[in-house]
């Protein structure tokens, strides 16, 4: 592994929900103001519980030694793809997302106990809430127009629940840049207890 690793652990979606994922993506991009966001590529299409920034292969070998008991406390979790909508606000987005509903209590639940791991172990680790969304795109540059024709084009596609599925563990993912781009790897999946 290389001195710095960037890396995240995050609850990867079932592949039929992915390419829904995407689906919607292409409805979005037909739509007006749809052309200034960079897209979310179908393998990235997750939901990130924590980003852990940059690590040195002594934290990740830590982190991997660690995370198994704190995770398989944690029961299966049903969770649903609600409806689209767009951050800070859905009439001038500056991300694009799908909202994550069902077993809220748990996923908290999950991301506190992660919290709890990582804040003594990783010095410069910022501890945030976690946001129960998977996003699908944001804008390539700031700019009003662009923010006000997203917004429109989210609104009319009317874009309803997606799906669901069953969350059984987490990946602990590291993210390597290659030539064509970044390449999400996992470098281990933890399952949940029960």
């Amino acid at each position: 592994m290389d001195a710095l690793n960037r890396c995240l652990v995050a609850i990867r979606l079932p592949d039929e929900l992915r390419a829904a994922l995407v689906d919607v993506q292409h409805q979005l991009r037909r739509r007006a103001g749809a052309d200034g966001v960079r897209w979310t590529p179908s393998e990235e299409l997750m939901l990130t519980m924590v980003m852990l920034g940059e690590l040195a292969p002594h934290q990740i070998f830590r982190l991997q030694e660690e995370m198994g008991p704190y995770v398989a406390r944690h029961r299966s979790l049903q969770l649903t793809l609600e409806s689209v909508g767009g951050h800070p606000t859905i009439l001038q987005p500056r991300w694009v997302y799908a909202s994550v509903g069902g077993d809220l209590d748990g996923l908290a639940s999950l991301d506190a106990a992660l919290e709890t791991l990582l804040t003594p172990m990783l010095a410069d680790h910022e501890s945030r809430q976690m946001r129960a969304r998977v996003p699908l795109g944001r804008l390539k540059q700031e700019s009003e127009a662009i923010r006000s024709a997203l917004g429109r084009a989210l609104k009319m596609a009317g874009v309803g629940q997606i799906g669901s599925f069953v969350a059984t563990g987490v990946d602990f993912i590291r993210i390597k840049p290659t030539m064509a781009g970044p390449v999400y790897e996992t470098v281990q999946t933890y399952p949940f207890g029960g």
